[in-house]
C-alpha cells in the first residue's frame, strides 16, 4: 500500500476515490500526492504525483463520460442523456506541467542530478464510473 499525501481539498468528484484507489493498489515504496500546487508563476493545480523509485507520474483525473470520443486536440465529452460538450485534450496540458516539474526537480534538487533512470511521466486518468 503506497503513502497518501493530501495537500489541499479534492476538486472533482472523483479526485479523493481515485487517490484513495491508487494509494491502496500501489507498492509500499510508492507515494502518492494529491493537490499539490507546481512552483510555477501559475501556482498551478496538479491532481496527482505519483511517485515511485524511479519515476514521477504528473497526472490529470477526469471524471468525464460515460462515453468520450479523444482527439488529439479536443475530447468530446457525452453525457447519458446524449449532450457533449467539448474540452482542450487534458494529455497536453498536464504533459506541459510534467515538464515544468522536471525542470524544477533538475534546477532545485542536486539530489535529483544524482538520480539514473529517474523519469517524469504525464498522464490522465479517466475516473467516470460508467466509463465505456
Amino acid at each position: 500500500m503506497a503513502e497518501l499525501h493530501v495537500m489541499g481539498p479534492y476538486q472533482g468528484p472523483n479526485e479523493k476515490k481515485t487517490a484513495e484507489y491508487l494509494a491502496s493498489n500501489l507498492p509500499k515504496d510508492w507515494h502518492v500526492v494529491a493537490n499539490r500546487k507546481l512552483p510555477d508563476a501559475n501556482n498551478s493545480d496538479v491532481d496527482l504525483w505519483i511517485l515511485s523509485p524511479t519515476k514521477l507520474f504528473v497526472i490529470e483525473e477526469k471524471s468525464w463520460g460515460p462515453s468520450l470520443v479523444l482527439g488529439d486536440q479536443r475530447w468530446e465529452i457525452i453525457k447519458k442523456n446524449g449532450t457533449s460538450r467539448e474540452s482542450a485534450n487534458p494529455l497536453n496540458s498536464v504533459s506541459i506541467k510534467a515538464k515544468i516539474a522536471a525542470g524544477w526537480l533538475r534546477d532545485q534538487i542536486e539530489e535529483y542530478k544524482q538520480v539514473k533512470g529517474l523519469q517524469v511521466l504525464a498522464g490522465v486518468i479517466l475516473s467516470h464510473h460508467e466509463l465505456i
